[in-house]
């Protein structure tokens, strides 16, 4: 069950966990909230390794955690990454119906300048991210 200081709570817990595990792998994993993302270029059986010491360090500090290694395909956040061909594209959840705001909506011009600057920036990002992260190996998912 949720609180309403969760989320920040979470944030501080991910960043704690990543300055022990950025001493360790440097900055090739990131979180965010629940969901995490590391990139790596060894062999499968590094990678199970890794995937061990990551799942030490989590229970070190009373967390548990989900880990697929070794795949080629991940969804993560809003975003679906293929690293054998480097491409991505726009990824929802099953179920989930996006809402939009029309263009001639009633919303005040600067909620819609905000909203418009957003999605382009959203864009943006996609599009100048399509090469870094390539060599993705591990995904982390925490309960």
């Amino acid at each position: 069950m949720g609180s309403y200081d969760g989320a920040e709570t979470c944030e501080l817990v991910g960043c704690y966990l990543l300055s022990i595990l950025r001493k360790k792998y440097g900055k090739n994993i990131g979180l965010y909230r629940d969901d995490g993302l590391a990139a790596f270029q060894h062999a499968p059986q590094a990678i199970e390794r890794i995937k061990k010491d990551l799942c030490k360090t989590f229970g070190d500090n009373d967390l548990k955690i989900t880990i697929e290694a070794n795949i080629t395909v991940v969804n993560f956040l809003d975003v679906t990454l293929d690293l054998k061909s480097g491409k991505h594209w726009p990824y929802t959840k099953p179920g989930n119906v996006p809402s939009y705001i029309h263009v001639k909506s009633n919303h005040p011009p600067t909620i819609l300048r905000i909203f418009q600057k957003a999605l382009t920036s959203d864009f943006q990002k996609y599009r100048q991210t399509k090469n870094a992260l390539i060599k993705l190996s591990l995904y982390i998912k925490t309960h």
